[in-house]
């Protein structure tokens, strides 16, 4: 597409002709009826104390998307692909993920392999797992860890738009207030607080108790999500 200044009525007489926006249901009838579904440019963060079922709510919704025909993604950066693979038991779908995770995950690795795989697989949604492990340079020159996931969160956002693709990415609360407290968490619980929360489509939180409570219903299988922020 050209880069050049164009006018509001221009552009909204090319994007009559554009193909639609994509938009990708989780399997879940409640949570798409709530969220409106995942769509193309979108990023979406599913956050949770450590161990509350985040990896396993990403996995499963892998499963859903597979089974529509949708290609995903996978960036599984703290876990080996053996362990990675293992935790999906019998039933593994097909999915996309790099042979070799690197020493260094950047952001210019990531999308270089979002267009290798988009070719490979037409891959419509991918999964970072989880944001807190990219390898950023601005680490080692910033102290101001909030304006750095703020930045970090601006560039996934930008991926996702230039790539049309729906980036979901797992996030964890790290301070000891937000995991004790009993309140309902919102974006401002993420990491990189100050502007980051702007660029969150959907912030979605989970707890591994409710896991097992829905469990029971049978409606959610093992998904666990107890918040949803637009």
């Amino acid at each position: 597409m050209e880069d050049r200044i164009v006018s509001s009525k221009d552009l909204k007489e090319e994007l009559k002709n554009a193909p639609p926006q994509n938009v990708f249901n989780s399997g879940s009838q409640f949570l798409d009826r709530l969220i409106g579904g995942f769509a193309e440019g979108d990023l979406v963060i599913v956050g949770g104390k450590p161990k509350a079922g985040k990896s396993t709510l990403l996995q499963t919704w892998t499963k859903q998307f597979a089974k529509q025909g949708i290609g995903c993604l996978w960036f599984s950066i703290e876990m080996s692909n053996r362990e990675f693979l293992g935790r999906f038991g019998e039933d593994m779908p097909v999915f996309w993920l790099p042979r070799v995770m690197p020493s260094a995950t950047t952001h210019e690795w990531i999308e270089k392999k979002i267009e290798e795989a988009k070719k490979e697989g037409d891959v419509k949604v991918v999964f970072i797992d989880h944001i807190g492990m990219i390898a950023d340079e601005n680490l080692y020159k910033n102290r101001n860890f909030v304006e750095i996931m703020d930045a970090r969160l601006f560039r996934l956002k930008r991926f996702a738009l230039r790539h049309k693709v729906c980036l979901i990415c797992v996030a964890t609360f790290v301070s000891s207030v937000m995991r004790k407290r009993k309140t309902m968490p919102s974006t401002e619980d993420f990491r990189g607080c100050i502007g980051g929360e702007m660029l969150i489509d959907n912030a979605i939180t989970g707890e591994r108790r409710m896991i097992k409570e829905l469990s029971k219903t049978g409606e959610w299988k093992d998904w666990a999500v107890w918040g949803i922020e637009d």
